[in-house]
């Protein structure tokens, strides 16, 4: 496990506006998930869809309104 300092974390940060983060990653020889982690990202894993349950787009409404 290779080591990151805080300043080259914060050079990250700020590359993030301009190139997404795999690219980031692979130029500094970083693992993606491992970074992303370490800058507090959410995880880039996609998450799998229930395909038996139906959506019901007002439930997901009322759930989502606090984040609104």
């Amino acid at each position: 496990m290779r080591h990151i300092t805080q300043c080259l974390l914060d050079h990250v940060r700020d590359e993030l506006k301009y190139q997404p983060i795999d690219k980031i990653s692979s130029a500094i020889g970083f693992d993606t998930d491992h970074l992303a982690r370490l800058l507090g990202l959410p995880s880039l894993q996609p998450i799998p869809a229930d395909d038996d349950a139906p959506f019901d787009l007002f439930e997901a409404t009322e759930r989502l309104q606090g984040q609104l």
